[in-house]
């Protein structure tokens, strides 16, 4: 069905207002407990099932309603919404020519009360009826019905004419009747008749600009809906527009998954969980989202370069995706799990759609001066080096992570003789929002720390020392199997951004049968760990999201045991697959990127692949492969890596039949080993072997994290390229 911009998006308003009643209603009985019980007894099950069909019903519009071409007019006057006729317009900003009633305290109008003009004004009118209030404070309550559609209140300036009342929650109010004044008609002008043309003003700007993203129906409709024609004249206006009501719409989502959380009786262990997992991650996603917008709204305003941080941008809202995905992941793991998820798939994927349009601009913008910019930084290409650590690394950070020695702030024992007896005692009191330059470090001395660790998002540039692989040991057990999520499952998970560890092992001992069970997860910006293990089966390392480096690290496992949607690179790691369960197969990786505009992925550099001792005498058994892909446009590197006889000769696995076979980026080059023979490879359409540096040059640390040098002070040779 072909409609105009417009329409889509009054049908989108429409169907969001619904969505809003119902949250709203829900809202309403969370002002005592006793409110609850009604809320969690009568309305959850409703909630859900109306939520879930309107949510669908968004989600269908993208794909039904196609909009269609229209002239463009070039539009005129101040920046008022397109719904507004030239009348209207009048209206607001004039003294109106015509004034169809009074109210005033003095007795000079026909009403000395608001509500009794409003009472007695037409019923859906189809022309704007003119309600003048005179100087005065009206002490009253106000409400506009539904079906008074089509009024006007004007008053004699903001400050002289007051609309007064003081109803409260405390007093027994819920808060959407404690309103003072209330309006609930709506007008749709259906014939548009007052616009200028039949269908709405779309520039030439807009058009080309959204033609550049997979929903191009959806960018255009959003735009109608969410600002003025007059206040988008570039493609930059259109990318900070879409990105402002991606904000609003984020913070609406993240409402509706708080009242489902709310209704904790209703739900299983796991479902809290789930639900739990979402919040945290939705509001992860506003935060990105804003952090993109405010990046942009510099450049608006100092004509910087997008050149120099679209990296930068791409990474926030990469990180956005992938929460909206993480969230609904948490819902898979059995039948009930997926009723919950039906009310909430709809609105997380409308999110996905609008991040993904707006990481399509991004990477559409590109300039003569952006085009200069990455000339700019063009890499040498054979440059061999003996190490080479993320730019973003000072080189203070450098010195922590090597040092012999390194001072520490608090110390962790378990014998009492430090500070903090466990781990997350000290990340409990470790301060927040630490920079860069005055890192916060924790030394772990040597012992079993048997809990689980989160560094939640504002315990920024933390460090753990350890006193060895072999000696500082983090571990637990939460798994999938018991009712964990995966997510929630990590032994260690890290939130705060500028992480750094080292000389540590992070661990999950649930074991090969209890499914999904995550050591180390990390969804932190620009983290680093040194000389760690990460030791597990299934699900071992969890790279969630955002910049990650990992060196001279062992991550041993079964199953997906290297999995995320990070853009994470490895170099000089150990990486084991180890004996998994009966008729189980290992998978060293399960990359999730899931938009093509996602500058994601997983690099496997200089490493060694090679089986665990338990595993070698019985490899034939259990074959081991590279990778399988667990979303569509799942992208794994490996490259200059040791591959052993473990890795079976077709290298790399399926999902589920064809899935994302020919969407893929998978690719190997230079390895060596007895593993490392490309003949025998898959034939899909998106395996790959590169054949020269160029093509390989972009996987390298200094190109796909954003970094890649050593610092003068660090003492050692340094390279950007392979």
């Amino acid at each position: 069905m072909t409609v105009t911009a417009v329409q889509k998006a009054q049908l989108y308003n429409l169907l969001s207002a619904a969505l809003t009643n119902v949250d709203t209603c829900i809202d309403g009985f969370s002002h005592s407990q006793s409110d609850k019980k009604v809320q969690a007894d009568i309305l959850i099950n409703d909630w859900m099932g109306l939520n879930s069909t309107v949510s669908d019903l968004l989600s269908a519009m993208d794909n039904i309603l196609k909009v269609k071409e229209t002239e463009t007019v070039p539009p005129d006057g101040e920046e008022w919404p397109e719904c507004l006729s030239a009348e209207d317009r009048v209206l607001l900003e004039q003294q109106p020519r015509v004034v169809h009633v009074m109210v005033a305290l003095d007795k000079t109008g026909k009403y000395m009360t608001v509500s009794e003009a409003v009472k007695n004004a037409p019923v859906k009118s189809s022309e704007r009826y003119v309600i003048r209030i005179k100087e005065g404070k009206y002490k009253e309550n106000v409400v506009i019905p539904k079906n008074m559609t089509n009024l006007v209140f004007i008053g004699d300036g903001y400050d002289k004419t007051f609309i007064i009342a003081s109803k409260n929650v405390v007093d027994g109010d819920t808060t959407f009747s404690s309103a003072t004044v209330v309006v609930a008609a709506i007008s749709i002008p259906l014939a548009h008749r007052h616009s200028r043309s039949g269908s709405a003003s779309i520039s030439a700007v807009v058009r080309s600009t959204c033609a550049a993203t997979l929903y191009p129906d959806l960018c255009l409709s959003t735009l109608v809906a969410a600002a003025p024609a007059t206040a988008v004249k570039t493609s930059r206006d259109v990318l900070i527009t879409a990105l402002n009501y991606t904000i609003s719409i984020v913070g609406n989502n993240l409402l509706t998954v708080k009242n489902l959380e709310r209704q904790r009786l209703l739900l299983s262990p796991r479902e809290q969980g789930a639900l739990s997992d979402c919040v945290e991650m939705i509001g992860d996603t506003l935060d990105e989202v804003r952090a993109t917008s405010a990046e942009l709204g510099e450049f608006r305003f100092k004509n910087y370069s997008l050149a120099a941080h679209k990296e930068n941008l791409l990474t926030l809202l990469s990180a956005a995706q992938t929460n909206q995905d993480s969230c609904l992941d948490g819902f898979s793991h059995g039948g009930a799990d997926k009723k919950v998820q039906a009310a909430l798939i709809a609105g997380q994927k409308h999110v996905f759609r609008l991040v993904s349009n707006a990481m399509a601009i991004i990477n559409s913008l590109s300039t003569a001066e952006e085009a200069a910019a990455a000339a700019l930084k063009a890499r040498p290409e054979e440059r061999r080096l003996e190490e080479e650590w993320p730019e973003w690394l000072s080189a203070g950070d450098r010195r922590l992570l090597q040092s012999s020695t390194v001072r520490a702030d608090v110390t962790v024992a378990a014998d009492g003789s430090g500070n903090h007896r466990t781990v997350a005692a000290a990340v409990a009191a470790a301060p927040e929002g630490r920079s860069a330059s005055r890192r916060y470090v924790i030394r772990i001395k040597a012992g079993v720390y048997r809990e689980n660790v989160e560094i939640p998002k504002k315990k920024t540039n933390l460090m753990f020392v350890g006193d060895g692989r072999m000696n500082t040991i983090i571990t637990a057990s939460k798994n999938v199997v018991d009712g964990s999520t995966t997510f929630n499952s990590a032994t260690v998970a890290v939130v705060g951004g500028g992480f750094l560890a080292r000389d540590i092992t992070f661990q999950n001992s649930a074991g090969p049968s209890k499914h999904q069970a995550v050591a180390l997860r990390v969804n932190a910006d620009h983290s680093a760990f040194y000389r760690c293990s990460m030791l597990a089966y299934q699900d071992t390392l969890y790279v969630h999201s955002l910049r990650q480096f990992y060196t001279h690290c062992t991550i041993a496992g079964t199953v997906d045991f290297i999995f995320g949607n990070a853009a994470a690179v490895l170099q000089s790691c150990d990486i084991q697959p180890r004996r998994p369960n009966p008729r189980q197969k290992n998978m060293v990786t399960a990359q999730g990127r899931d938009d093509p505009n996602q500058n994601t992925g997983i690099v496997i550099q200089r490493c060694r692949i090679a089986a665990t001792a338990d595993l070698r005498p019985v490899l034939a058994s259990f074959p081991s492969y590279l990778g399988r892909p667990w979303k569509r446009y799942s992208r794994t590197v490996v490259m200059q890596t040791d591959i052993s006889d473990v890795i079976h000769p077709a290298g790399w696995f399926e999902w589920d039949g064809n899935f994302a076979l020919a969407t893929l980026f998978y690719a190997e080059y230079k390895n060596t080993g007895a593993g490392a023979k490309t003949g025998g490879r898959v034939r899909w359409g998106g395996f790959r072997v590169l054949t020269s540096a160029a093509q390989a040059e972009p996987f390298t640390a200094g190109r796909f994290i954003g970094g890649g040098s050593w610092l003068k002070g660090t003492g050692f040779p340094f390279s950007l390229g392979l």
